[in-house]
């Protein structure tokens, strides 16, 4: 059987609505959106997704408010194995987090170990998109000398949303920077656009450059007010835009 609810929130109807599913065979760990019954040790209620998009509001986050636990939750699925592919979805609205969001490289784009870094908003060229009940997407880090984004291996993308910081950062490395190219494999076969990076120390840093980078897409970015370097690791590939 299915199960409509109109809003996750009590008051916010038509945010985070949509389908749960019963499995009555289900063990999946529980979450702010996989719902067991009380005293069931198997069956759970899934939601149930379209389009291979996460949405961060079917776990409970909402415009204005730090939760980082919804976008974990959320985050932690979209990256879950059995369900490869599936894209973390962030609607129009500013949705604050305490945590990095990071991937496990895979070791080729077809690899069947490791995950894919897939992020998708709704914003087209630089983010100033009005669609959507509360504006264009946007990603707010509201804990300093914290990186948003943790990228590693190829075959990744990242579009259509703002990635910002709550406070202007001045860490170096691995510490303030919107998205972190973290070398453990290679980030080829990427794409990475339309996309504004705020307030980081660095907006993009790669920790070994360019070299392990080819046959990539960077279009449409804007990087401000950024402390140290607005792109930190050598020229982009032959591919590239910016």
């Amino acid at each position: 059987p299915l199960v409509y609810l109109e809003g996750y929130h009590s008051g916010y109807k038509g945010i985070g609505n949509g389908f749960w599913r019963w499995d009555a065979t289900s063990t999946l760990a529980t979450n702010r959106a996989t719902v067991k019954p009380t005293a069931a040790s198997s069956g759970r209620y899934i939601p149930v997704f379209y389009n291979g998009e996460v949405d961060i509001t079917r776990f409970g986050a909402r415009h204005n408010v730090t939760d980082n636990t919804a976008v974990a939750d959320a985050w932690s699925m979209a990256q879950n194995n059995s369900l490869r592919d599936n894209v973390l979805f962030v609607p129009g609205g500013n949705y604050q987090i305490t945590g990095t969001l990071a991937n496990t490289a895979m070791s080729a784009v077809d690899s069947t170990v490791g995950t894919r870094f897939l992020l998708r908003g709704i914003n087209k060229g630089f983010g100033n998109s009005n669609n959507g009940p509360y504006g264009a997407s946007r990603l707010t880090m509201v804990t300093d000398n914290t990186p948003i984004c943790s990228v590693t291996g190829p075959g990744n993308i990242i579009e259509g949303i703002t990635l910002a910081f709550s406070n202007v950062q001045t860490g170096s490395n691995t510490n303030g920077i919107c998205i972190y190219h973290n070398q453990v494999s290679d980030l080829s076969r990427s794409r990475f656009e339309n996309l504004h990076l705020k307030n980081g120390a660095y907006g993009y840093y790669s920790y070994q450059g360019s070299v392990y980078q080819p046959n990539n897409k960077w279009e449409n970015i804007l990087i401000d007010r950024y402390t140290q370097t607005a792109w930190y690791g050598g020229a982009p590939g032959t591919t590239t835009k910016l």
